[in-house]
């Protein structure tokens, strides 16, 4: 028998209003039924029919009575559990030509929707895959209706499907989700962000307990569902496009006058604050609350969402939602493997990293591993792994102790701990797997981090004597579309090449000297002929016009994160006196930087962003790469100035030559390792995006008919080292 339910919270109840008309609807529905036929008792749904049948005959009659009949009879059928009578009923009335049935339509669905939800409950006991395809249909027809809260149940419904070991009913909850995403988020968009999250994270889970086939390319489809589709939507085209469709760059200067300089101050990076996800559903349309700034950077978060999301839909390939293994594979070369990671501490009790190692010529590899939870003190506030970087980086910017031959390069904590990530799961586990599939020529890496992850140097993972740089050339994606997606690339006539932007801050009296970075940018720029802007002339103007109109882009300068507000994260510029003028995130999202190959940044902690719930990220990196920027190569923390002026200046040496961008970041990275090779100075710089200055072309993965693709059963074995490696079936 079914009931209607109603939502606890009081978002949902406001958007889900329409659920009471219904309600109350399928009430009216049953004592009409109460009152037509009196205080008659059937003793079963038949009994019903049968008075029915022998009592009035809905086709002799006018089209108002037969519509009324055959939605009483479907109304009725589901306090039966007669599904499948009830959805007959629905379809004799959808067939009637009455100009009435387009006033019941949204009824009709309705009574459909809840019909559909009941048979999968009643398929539970011996036909889950049923269960699962009936769930969805019911999804499709409450999103369309827009009821958030039985969208919410159908979902918890199936989540409880995504715990059962069976792969058939994990690869179809994989297959339902792909084709109702977009819409899902399109309607409801945060609010259903946790649901998501927790399907496919313990679709995930259950790997180490399904025998038989195991469907790779839909595992690998849901790994990419929470990470980053909005991104990838914004990827399709500028930031700038988009916030002049939303006409939000009007909006946000009528506002900016609120912005007080107190708010845009150098406040010290909130590590803890980094840490916790960014709600884009927190802004509410219609006013700003007590700090601007905050309400701010939500507004700009909640608007590019709902536009990508929107605009996704105009586009075909855009709302298949991924991309295949396949098409991944086409995009690397013989010597490189691509790693993704997907967490799943934000799970109750939950501790496990998901990693598939990707390369072109082999099966793919799923590794399966934990930290041991008893060696880390971690912050019971926060998720463990969260708890695990914010340990890490606070350990690797301390002072190593002090050695009379200076062989200390990293305070004896983080050494502990980057050597426990490599024996756990990132720098044993994947060579030992290599070697275990005889995967062999390996030498560079592409990690695509997961939530917290995106803040970990994996580079320095491993001792103090060996890491895993020495044994892989590495370099990150923040989103796996900056490797795949084919983006225009727009060629300013008269190009120029190198923009070098320097500031020592002589005349703040808000911001420390930075006596170096003015000398580093006039070498540099020298270097390649290039055009510079320093000090006085480094003005917000100035930047944002010279910005796009070069290849090449670097900026020393001090820059900070801002934890509550990652779209105001900021490099400041020319600042006289007490003034602050600041160059921030949300001024490069309203840029069009498609000419732009390269962006250099020699500033403290310019490699950050807040990410959100499904992995968006935000902040500097974020708004560059969105503006059309192909790589980015900043800093995971404050940077000793020496450091950051001989690394940059050989990077550019290298580039000169005629190394590609990825090829000179590794050769500057290994001389900076030579003259401070302590773990804080090298492993600071971070290289993000694409390698080449091509990218490479590929199509978007298509969902239509991945149900009839037929798999085979995949390899499985115990690594050492306690991680399970799953291998993709490889001809």
């Amino acid at each position: 028998m079914s009931r209607i339910l109603f939502p606890a919270d009081a978002e949902l109840q406001q958007r889900d209003s329409a659920t009471y008309e219904l309600h109350n609807r399928f009430n009216s529905v049953s004592e009409n039924l109460a009152s037509y036929y009196g205080d008659r008792i059937f003793d079963s749904y038949s009994a019903f029919v049968n008075y029915i049948y022998g009592t009035f005959d809905p086709p002799l009659h006018d089209q108002d009575a037969a519509l009324n009949c055959y939605l009483f009879m479907a109304v009725y059928s589901t306090l039966y559990n007669k599904e499948e009578e009830g959805m007959a009923f629905i379809e004799k009335a959808s067939a009637l030509q009455r100009a009435q049935l387009a006033e019941n339509q949204r009824f009709i669905q309705f009574i459909s929707a809840v019909l559909y939800k009941d048979r999968g409950v009643s398929r539970l006991a011996n036909d889950l895959v049923g269960s699962v395809m009936d769930y969805f249909i019911a999804l499709s027809e409450f999103v369309d209706l827009d009821l958030p809260y039985h969208v919410t149940d159908l979902l918890d419904r199936i989540k409880d499907l995504s715990t059962v070991s069976d792969a058939e009913v994990i690869t179809q909850i994989g297959i339902g989700l792909a084709k109702h995403l977009n819409a899902l988020d399109k309607a409801f968009g945060s609010l259903i962000w946790p649901k998501l999250i927790e399907i496919c994270f313990y679709c995930h889970s259950k790997l180490s307990e399904i025998k038989g086939e195991l469907n790779y390319d839909v595992l690998y489809l849901m790994t990419q569902f929470n990470k980053g589709r909005v991104f990838s939507y914004l990827m399709a085209m500028t930031s700038a496009d988009a916030l002049d469709q939303i006409n939000l760059y009007e909006n946000i200067y009528e506002k900016e006058p609120q912005l007080s300089q107190e708010l845009l101050r150098a406040d010290p990076l909130n590590e803890y604050q980094l840490l916790t996800f960014s709600y884009p559903e927190q802004y509410v349309p219609g006013g700003f609350s007590s700090n601007p700034k905050i309400d701010f950077d939500l507004l700009i978060s909640y608007h590019l969402r709902r536009y990508a999301v929107q605009f996704a839909e105009q586009i075909p390939h855009l709302t298949q939602s991924g991309l295949s293994l396949t098409e991944t594979k086409n995009c690397l070369d013989d010597r490189t493997a691509l790693l993704l990671m997907n967490l799943t501490d934000w799970l109750e009790n939950e501790h496990d990293i998901y990693t598939y190692v990707i390369t072109r010529n082999n099966p793919t590899l799923l590794l399966m591993g934990k930290i041991d939870h008893a060696e880390w003190k971690a912050n019971r506030d926060i998720p463990f792994y969260h708890s695990v970087v914010f340990a890490t980086r606070e350990n690797i910017v301390r002072d190593p102790p002090w050695s009379l031959f200076r062989t200390n390069f990293v305070h004896p904590a983080a050494s502990t701990m980057l050597e426990n990530l490599s024996n756990s799961l990132w720098g044993k586990p994947i060579k030992a797997a290599f070697a275990q599939h005889s995967i062999t020529g390996i030498d560079s890496l592409i990690i695509v981090p997961h939530g917290p992850l995106h803040y970990l140097p994996m580079h320095l993972a491993g001792s103090q004597d060996h890491v895993m740089a020495d044994d892989f050339k590495i370099s990150y994606l923040p989103h796996l579309e900056l490797l795949l997606t084919n983006r225009p690339r727009n060629f300013v006539p008269k190009m120029d090449q190198l923009l070098c932007i320097g500031l020592d801050y002589h005349e703040s009296t808000l911001l420390p000297d930075l006596p170096e970075t003015v000398a580093e940018a006039k070498s540099i720029a020298e270097t390649w002929n290039g055009k510079i802007l320093i000090n006085e002339n480094a003005t917000r103007d100035k930047v944002i016009k010279a910005l796009q109109f070069h290849k090449y882009i670097h900026i020393a300068a001090h820059g900070t994160m801002d934890a509550d507000a990652p779209n105001f994260q900021r490099l400041f510029l020319h600042s006289p006196g007490e003034e602050l003028n600041c160059l921030l995130a949300y001024d490069i999202l309203q840029l069009d930087l498609r000419g732009v190959d390269l962006v250099t940044l020699s500033a403290c902690e310019t490699a950050l962003g807040k990410y959100d719930l499904a992995d968006n990220l935000l902040g500097l990196p974020a708004s560059f790469f969105l503006s059309g920027v192909t790589t980015i190569i900043a800093t995971l923390w404050p940077v000793e100035t020496n450091c950051a002026t001989y690394f940059f200046t050989e990077l550019y040496r290298a580039l000169k030559t005629g190394l590609s961008k990825f090829d000179a970041f590794c050769k500057a990275q290994e001389m900076t390792r030579k003259f401070f090779p302590q773990f804080r100075d090298w492993g600071t710089f971070y290289f993000m995006g694409q390698r080449q200055e091509e990218r490479t072309k590929c199509e978007w993965y298509t969902i239509s008919g991945m149900d009839e693709r037929r798999f085979s059963k995949p390899f499985k074995n115990q690594g050492d080292f306690g991680i399970t490696i799953f291998s993709e079936p490889y001809d």
